[in-house]
C-alpha cells in the first residue's frame, strides 16, 4: 500500500462488512455525488457564476482523483474484474451500479468483464448475493434480494434485455400475496427471509421496473 492510500479515509459503503477497510463502492457513490453536485450548478445568474465555478471546478477535481484511485487500486488482473476492497480479490455486487450511477460506460470491457466475474462469483441460481466472505453473522446463506435487480440493470445496460425481463419476472414471483418483498431470498426454495418488508428490495424493484419499461413511441 502506497502512502497516498494509506492517508485516505476509511470509507463503508452500503452495508460495512464489519472491518475497517476502504470499499470501492463508497468511493464510487462519493464520486457519483460530486459528478452530480457538478453537472447541477447553476451558473445563470452572473452574481452566483463565479462561486459556481470553483466550487464545479473542486469537486470534478474529487470525483477525477477517485476516479483515479478506483481504476488505478481496485482492479483485478487475475479476476478480470473490479474488487470490493483494494489490496483484496474479494467480489461485491454493488460493483454492478459502476455503470448505473455514471462510473463507466456501459461499453467499457471493464464493466463487462466485472459483471462476468460477479456472475461467476456471486450467482446462485437467479440470485446474486452480495458477497459470499463470511461476516458478522457468518457465511451468507440468502442472497440480498436488491442484488439481483442491480444484476438486472446491468444485464440492460449491456443490451442483454431479454435475459434482464426473465430475471425480473422471476423476481415478482418472489413477492408475497400483497406485492411486497423481504431482505433476502433463500437461492434453492425462494423462501423469504431477512427484514420485511424491506425498502431496499422494493425500490430496487421499482427502478428496475422502470429501467425495463419500454418509452411510449417504441410501445405503439
Amino acid at each position: 500500500m502506497n502512502p497516498a492510500e494509506e492517508s485516505r479515509p476509511v470509507r463503508v459503503g452500503l452495508i460495512s462488512l464489519g472491518c475497517a477497510k476502504n470499499l470501492v463502492d463508497a468511493e464510487i457513490m462519493l464520486g457519483a455525488l460530486l459528478k452530480d453536485g457538478f453537472d447541477s450548478l447553476d451558473e445563470d445568474f452572473a452574481e452566483e457564476q463565479f462561486f459556481a465555478a470553483v466550487r464545479a471546478a473542486y469537486w470534478r477535481a474529487g470525483a477525477d482523483r477517485i476516479h483515479r484511485f478506483v481504476t488505478e487500486s481496485a482492479w483485478s488482473e487475475r479476476r478480470q474484474s473490479f474488487v470490493a476492497s483494494p489490496g483484496t480479490e474479494s467480489l461485491d455486487a454493488s460493483l454492478l451500479l459502476m455503470h448505473e450511477v455514471g462510473f463507466l460506460a456501459a461499453d467499457d470491457p471493464r464493466f463487462a468483464s466485472t459483471v462476468t466475474a460477479i456472475e461467476r462469483e456471486l450467482k446462485r441460481g437467479d440470485f446474486i448475493f452480495r458477497y459470499v466472505e463470511p461476516d458478522d453473522f457468518g457465511e451468507p446463506e440468502n442472497a440480498f434480494v436488491v442484488c439481483t435487480f442491480w444484476y438486472v440493470h446491468a444485464l440492460a445496460a449491456l443490451g442483454r434485455e431479454d435475459e434482464a425481463r426473465a430475471l425480473f419476472g422471476k423476481l415478482l414471483e418472489c413477492r408475497n400475496r400483497h406485492g411486497l418483498l423481504a431482505e433476502h431470498v433463500d437461492p434453492r426454495t425462494r423462501e423469504p427471509w431477512g427484514n420485511f418488508v424491506q425498502t431496499y428490495s422494493m425500490v430496487g424493484l421499482i427502478s428496475a421496473a422502470f429501467r425495463l419499461s419500454i418509452p411510449w413511441d417504441r410501445a405503439f
